[in-house]
């Protein structure tokens, strides 16, 4: 946004209008992150994919709510996802992961983990001056392991 069209979103949009009610209805899959990682609002959509509810979601570090399948040493899903962040975050520019194995907990057998494969997008939101002051995560692909990682991404089976 240039300086005028910065000024004029920030004349029509209202001030202490809920973030959560507007993200919570994007249509697909969507995080907001704080720069430390916290998750400040997720779309109804990811919430459905990541079989959680969003109140558990809300406020927590994303890799205290998704952590690596301990059962997998292989497993790089926070590293990769973190480096990604953390390249948001150092280049106040988007970054694309590529296709990513990252399972995540089974919210019916503690313990146990979904196998997933993602694909996502880390988007910088910056403040006027130009700093990055959340993180817009977007899914544009997940799916299970029993349609394979080179499947059409859809909604995932359980």
């Amino acid at each position: 946004m240039n300086d005028t069209s910065q000024k004029a979103f920030s004349q029509e949009f209202p001030a202490g209008l809920p973030l959560e009610p507007i993200f919570a209805a994007l249509p697909g899959a969507y995080v907001l992150f704080s720069p430390q990682f916290l998750i400040l609002a997720v779309s109804d959509g990811f919430a459905d994919i990541s079989y959680q509810e969003r109140d558990a979601l809300l406020g927590k570090h994303v890799f205290e709510v998704f952590p690596d399948n301990p059962q997998l040493p292989e497993a790089s899903g926070v590293q990769n996802l973190k480096f990604s962040l953390e390249q948001v975050l150092t280049t106040g520019k988007a970054h694309q992961m590529p296709l990513q194995h990252y399972d995540i907990p089974d919210p019916e057998q503690a313990g146990r983990f979904l196998e997933r494969y993602w694909r996502a997008t880390n988007t910088p939101v910056l403040d006027g001056q130009g700093q990055v002051v959340s993180i817009y995560s977007s899914y544009g692909g997940y799916h299970s392991a029993s349609q394979g990682p080179s499947a059409s991404c859809a909604e995932p089976s359980r």
